[in-house]
């Protein structure tokens, strides 16, 4: 999962009442091409990859082109499961579900969301919704930077638990009760 350390902390509660605050006027859909501009502005922000696995290939601002094929590849590739974030119909982020090829109840999530709705709840929102929905898949893992601790707290709350590590990325998983 990819919250950014640096956030406002919204999730150190166990109140669920707190959930519903940032669900309201939540949704997860798949990308439009009339998304490509949001999607270029969010991911042009060097914070939004701070603490992403791709960190390392991200050189700076994206171009709508380029948005454009992320939406046409996260669409049309048989291998994950992609979709936007909106809040109130605008997109602010992305969860995405790599499905494992070796085990098929398992699959890996990862979810971001811009920097302009970072300390909002959203991604506690968006991931637990998520998962709500998830059919076929029995384990679910995350791969979390060891320095995100917003991230790493997100996921204990949503009930996943250590697995492992290789130093740099923490891995956490879930099972799902398929």
């Amino acid at each position: 999962g990819w919250v950014p350390a640096g956030c406002v902390d919204d999730i150190l509660t166990d109140d669920k009442a707190a959930l519903p605050r940032a669900s309201h006027g939540l949704a997860l859909r798949r990308w439009r091409s009339s998304d490509a501009p949001s999607l270029r502005s969010m991911l042009s922000e060097p914070e939004v990859w701070r603490y992403m696995p791709e960190a390392e290939t991200f050189d700076g601002a994206l171009t709508t082109d380029q948005a454009q094929d992320l939406i046409d590849i996260s669409n049309k590739a048989n291998h994950h499961d992609v979709r936007a974030v909106t809040w109130f119909g605008r997109p602010v982020g992305q969860v995405r579900l790599v499905f494992d090829a070796r085990d098929d109840g398992a699959a890996e999530l990862s979810y971001w969301v811009g920097k302009a709705n970072w300390g909002q709840g959203i991604a506690r929102a968006a991931v637990a919704h998520y998962l709500s929905d998830l059919s076929d898949v029995s384990t679910v893992f995350v791969r979390i930077h060891k320095d995100n601790a917003a991230s790493l707290t997100l996921a204990h709350r949503l009930g996943f638990v250590p697995a492992g590590s290789d130093g740099v990325w923490r891995i956490l998983d879930r099972g799902l009760g398929v």
